[in-house]
């Protein structure tokens, strides 16, 4: 990915942070895209997809700590969801605010988590 972005002479965002749209997960397999804003929208190319998010209602959560222990986090939002009948119209996001290489301390890597509503 470093590389295409690269090639394509576009530039990361300063201001977004990376971020992930889970697919699928299922017995410890998850389907997701790993996304990395750039300043302008980029061509596909070498299995590498240019797209954008969609603008809409989310409801969102702040996570902080590890990012493989993010699932009660997950269950909190289909519960809060379920009971304030709210519809999931989509894939979560998590947007991942702390860069590790930066801060060493687990406990303070903040994700935050979307899930699209209607």
């Amino acid at each position: 990915m470093k590389e295409e972005i690269s090639k394509q002479k576009l530039e990361v965002s300063k201001s977004i942070s990376p971020f992930a749209i889970y697919y699928k997960a299922a017995n410890d397999t998850f389907e997701f895209d790993v996304c990395m804003p750039t300043n302008v929208a980029g061509k596909s190319s070498d299995g590498i997809l240019s797209s954008n998010l969609r603008a809409g209602r989310y409801i969102m959560s702040r996570y902080f700590g590890r990012y493989e222990d993010t699932m009660a986090t997950h269950l909190a939002i289909q519960q809060y969801a379920k009971d304030n009948k709210l519809t999931i119209d989509g894939p979560p996001v998590e947007v991942y605010v702390t860069n590790p290489a930066v801060e060493k301390d687990v406990s303070k890597w903040e994700t935050d988590i979307y899930y699209p509503i209607q």
